[in-house]
């Protein structure tokens, strides 16, 4: 108790001591501000009275400027549009052909859509350092701290990205000359692997490169770097002293930034990450940026104003409309979904397929698993994530109709479910948090939808009268879709196993974590003892209302929007699975998910019948020409003999002086009649009217 009593004084006096040096630096400079560099203040009073003409957005007169900046030594040109609140919120899905053309996007044949994944420790440490050392890096709740146990693994995790990127989504932007729309900061993990493969690729192809990459950003996120007065190779930093239009506003936000986030250093209950700057950086990797202000000002020039990124998502939110109703496209979710998963839903309600990969090793979702080297992670061997399965278990995982029964589906569930719980059980004894959402996601997604596609026998030919056979059989069961429905019960018990069991987990993990920091930590971070003592004590209470509850986390605040979210998520036909371990399942996805022609996956019953009805005409039509070519060379050689005996006959009566004038005629009326017969016969003949076909009802 005396040296805990001894931190809160220290740290009350740190607090004290602080707020003095603000208060007398304020009474002797002024309002305190973020660093600047003087060339935008210089800047700002060059252009404070020239207004931004907001009839541009008509013709997008000005709106994209060129800025030339230098990336890994060499030079590149960047398009790049600064949109203001007041201007983001003034284009319609009419102005958005504009746009397109003022940005020099070209004519894409397909959307790649990656959306914001944040997860990765090593990505977040580059991207923001500002919350190392906080309460929520160290004591491992914040997406900055990592979910793997080892560096290797987060190295081996890195390197399936990078390959996956490599092999599954550059050749096919190439492939469909597509537009890619990523986040403009450095912290998604998706763009930062992106930007690491496809430099080389833009260096080496330069204009003639088949893909457009198309960044957007909040200067909010992106600002401490633009304004950095000490380092101005930033790509931010760049681009804010070639973009006009940037600098007319960038010393208005930083004034705005300084008022709203400084003075919360006053208030020693606000959390330290509300006063301080993001020091995300724009992502190499895009060659068009759209960077949103973010901020409303007040009418009354003396109040601040106030953050509002609406303008943003709505932008965003029809543009995208705008390409995807025209242009087929897919999106791509890793690690954590940084925007929640009822922006996925809205994207699956718009026929956008999204892909949600998992990024753990393990069977189900991933089939790649050499047996003589074994798991690539450590996790994955700690945690036997392939297990095998026990001679009952193989006798219930049987398959009918093309898809596993109930019963399979049960004994597959509590497979996946006890893999899940030893995974968690590894991470709790190491002391680390499961922070992959969608990982989790990807992987019970993957299970629900094993073997559920239907026609998909081995990927042999299936005869046509038992693909109608098995769809009518569906039909009778659901005639919503051509993918297989999931049961709703097996949806909401892994809901339920996700909001009990993995919650329960993750409080375990989280009173783990502050254990090991507890005895292992940093000396420089001694002022955080008691925060994390008294953190580990109401861990430790929720541990023991878990363990007396069987348990399970028993939570009865349900965020009931998220939950109705993730049941849509798992249950929509626009959702698929795959991991970043079996890249070659992940190409096969793609290629059958991301369809250029926009042709339907399979064929739908009616389009069968009426395959099956036209091969029925077919066959007859077949039967009865066979028929008519028999008909016709019997016909052919009896005219023949006919006219050789009529011919004969006629010989003899004049040599012979025989009579054979009723041998003529009757030959000869022979040959009429055959004549008439094959006249008529293709049209009237004796089989026409019945093997004539008619209509399948």
């Amino acid at each position: 108790k005396g040296w805990r009593a001894r931190n809160i004084a220290e740290a009350r006096h740190n607090i004290v001591i602080r707020e003095l040096l603000i208060a007398a630096h304020a009474l002797e400079v002024g309002q305190p501000k973020f660093p600047i560099d003087r060339s935008f203040a210089e800047e700002r009073k060059s252009n404070e009275n020239t207004d931004v003409d907001e009839m541009k957005i008509q013709t997008m007169y000005k709106m994209v400027e060129e800025c030339k900046i230098v990336v890994h030594g060499k030079e590149v040109a960047k398009k790049v549009l600064y949109l203001t609140n007041k201007q983001a919120v003034m284009f319609d899905e009419e102005a958005m052909h504009r746009v397109i053309q003022a940005l020099d996007i070209g004519e894409p044949k397909f959307v790649i859509k990656l959306l914001p994944s944040i997860g990765s420790a090593m990505q977040m440490t580059i991207a923001h350092s500002e919350l190392i050392g906080t309460h929520e890096v160290e004591f491992g709740v914040s997406t900055n701290a990592s979910s793997e146990i080892s560096k290797e693994d987060e190295r081996v995790v890195e390197t399936q990205l990078l390959l996956f990127m490599k092999t599954c989504v550059l050749p096919l932007a190439m492939q469909t000359k597509a537009l890619i729309l990523i986040g403009g900061a450095n912290d998604c993990v998706l763009s930062a692997s992106l930007s690491k493969v496809v430099l080389a690729e833009q260096a080496r192809l330069g204009k003639d490169c088949p893909f457009t990459v198309l960044a957007t950003v909040c200067e909010r996120e992106i600002h401490s770097k633009a304004v950095d007065p000490d380092d101005r190779n930033h790509v931010a930093a760049q681009i804010a002293r070639n973009s006009s239009a940037w600098q007319k506003r960038i010393v208005k936000m930083n004034d705005f930034y300084s008022d709203t986030m400084l003075i919360k250093a006053l208030d020693s209950s606000a959390n330290a990450t509300e006063s301080v700057l993001q020091q995300c950086d724009l992502t190499h990797a895009a060659e068009r940026y759209i960077i949103f202000e973010g901020f409303d000002e007040d009418e009354d020039v003396k109040k601040t104003g106030c953050y509002n990124n609406g303008p943003q998502k709505a932008f965003e939110s029809v543009f995208l409309q705008y390409m995807t109703r025209k242009l087929p496209s897919i999106a791509v979710q890793s690690f954590s979904a940084s925007q929640g998963y009822p922006f996925l839903v809205d994207l699956t309600s718009r026929n956008i397929p999204v892909l949600l990969l998992d990024t753990t090793e393990r069977c189900i979702t991933s089939t790649k698993l050499d047996p003589k080297i074994g798991p690539l992670t450590k996790l994955a061997k700690e945690s036997d994530s392939f297990p095998s399965i026990t001679q009952a278990q193989h006798m219930q995982l049987r398959v009918e109709d093309g898809r596993i029964c109930e019963e399979g589906m049960d004994t597959l569930l509590n497979i996946a479910m006890e893999m899940v719980e030893r995974k968690l059980d590894v991470l709790c004894r190491e002391g680390v948090i499961d922070m992959l959402d969608t990982s989790l996601m990807a992987f019970f997604h993957h299970v629900l939808t094993l073997g559920s596609n239907i026609g998909s026998v081995g990927g042999k030919a299936v005869p046509l009268h038992i693909q109608i056979s098995e769809l009518e059989k569906f039909q009778r069961t659901s005639k919503d879709s051509n993918k297989a429905l999931l049961s709703p019960e097996l949806v909401t018990r892994v809901l339920d196993f996700m909001n009990t069991r993995v919650s329960a987990w993750k409080v375990k993990c989280e009173c783990s974590r502050v254990e090991k920091w507890l005895m292992k930590h940093d000396k420089k971070y001694n002022h955080m003892l008691s925060d994390a003592v008294i953190a580990k004590k109401k861990l430790e209470e929720k541990v023991a209302i878990i363990d007396a509850n069987g348990g399970n986390f028993a939570d009865y605040n349900l965020d009931v929007s998220n939950w109705i979210a993730q049941l849509d998520l798992l249950m929509s036909s626009h959702t698929y699975s795959a991991s970043i371990f079996d890249l070659d399942e992940v190409r096969r996805l793609l290629g059958s998910v991301a369809k250029i022609d926009r042709l339907p996956n399979s064929n739908s019953l009616e389009a069968l019948r009426t395959l099956q009805d036209a091969w029925d005409h077919v066959e007859v039509y077949h039967l009865l020409a066979d028929r008519y070519k028999l008909i016709s060379k019997i016909t052919y050689v009896m005219m023949l003999l006919t006219g050789i005996v009529i011919t004969i006959l006629s010989l003899l009566n004049s040599i012979y002086d025989s009579d054979t004038h009723v041998g003529v005629i009757a030959m000869s009326f022979l040959g009429t009649c055959l004549a008439a017969y094959v006249s008529s016969s293709p049209t009237c003949g004796p089989f026409a009217h019945e093997l004539v076909p008619t209509a399948t009802p």
